[in-house]
């Protein structure tokens, strides 16, 4: 008992990540006038990270792709992707690279919101479908409390619950590529 109340606390870490990003190689069943889904697009979010000193860590994140299915503004006046997923993370010990950039893997599931407005309102496009993200990267430090993260994703939903025809071929679904780059600030 006295060895244990001796020996030093692990040293978990929380970070407040803000990021910037592009999607790209994106691919839907949801009604995509413009064939805009592949394009790369814009992607704005945060979330916060917990990482421990051993090889698991916990991730919930929010993100916006903006103008998902927009391409020339002709056609779809207005549209985006919400995502917003918790993950579980595995990485590589702390006291196995010292302060050099630790990698990760990650997975989760979450919600994936879907919108979109065409310049007749003919079919708009609301969905909030289940989804999957997998995805890998590293985090290194600046400082003792500022760093950065480098994140690549891979994000898919799980099938939409519409009756086929409404706003998709079959069963709505989507799928993209994110890259993202991240400020990390250590708490």
């Amino acid at each position: 008992m006295c060895l244990a109340a001796a020996a030093p606390a692990a040293a978990d870490d929380l970070f407040l990540v803000p990021a910037l990003g592009v999607s790209f190689g994106g691919g839907t069943s949801i009604f995509d006038p413009e064939e805009a889904a592949g394009r790369p697009k814009l992607a704005i979010g945060g979330g916060m990270l917990w990482l421990g000193e051993g090889i698991f860590g916990i991730d919930g994140e929010v993100a916006f792709v903006t103008g998902y299915f927009e391409r020339d503004g002709s056609l779809v006046t207005r549209s985006g992707v919400t995502t917003a997923i918790g993950s579980v993370v595995v990485s590589v010990p702390r006291r196995w690279i010292g302060s050099s950039l630790r990698p990760y893997g990650s997975a989760g599931a979450g919600l994936i919101r879907i919108t979109s407005r065409d310049i007749f309102n003919v079919l708009p496009v609301e969905e909030n479908l289940m989804g999957l993200r997998f995805g890998g990267g590293a985090i290194g430090f600046f400082t003792d409390t500022v760093g950065v993260k480098l994140d690549l994703s891979y994000f898919r939903t799980l099938g939409g619950q519409g009756e086929e025809g409404e706003v998709a071929f079959g069963r709505a679904r989507l799928t993209f590529w994110r890259g993202a780059t991240g400020l990390v600030l250590r708490f």
